[in-house]
């Protein structure tokens, strides 16, 4: 149990510090800002979005992996609800619904923690 822990730890780490180190870190967050402004400040929106959507997709697929592994089958139903976790981890982590606001250690560490404590103790 403890090295699924140290792997999620390792994996996130990994994540925010390949977030930090990034150029285009200012640029995802003028995209969620607001697309139309930082398409006129010369960003190409078109090709970050679809990166974007193309590391989520991935991150999507190892984590259904993963939860497929633990429950030991592949139920169409497992992870039924999990969204609305994820979404409420992120608004206590601090994220904005209107884009352009929030960390990785506020959502993961902040709000999956609470989330979590939430989880298990009701």
């Amino acid at each position: 149990m403890y090295e699924r822990i140290d792997f999620a730890w390792d994996f996130n780490y990994c994540l925010y510090v390949r977030d930090e180190e990034n150029k285009s870190r200012p640029a995802h967050y003028a995209i969620g800002g607001n697309e139309k402004a930082a398409q006129l400040s010369d960003i190409k929106t078109k090709q970050m979005t679809f990166w974007v959507f193309v590391n989520m997709g991935v991150l999507s697929a190892l984590s259904g992996l993963i939860f497929a592994a633990r429950l030991n089958a592949a139920t169409p139903k497992a992870g039924n609800l999990f969204e609305l976790d994820a979404i409420a981890a992120c608004f206590i982590g601090g994220a904005s619904a209107y884009g352009g606001i929030g960390t990785v250690p506020g959502a993961i560490i902040i709000g999956g923690l609470v989330m979590g404590i939430m989880n298990n103790g009701m």
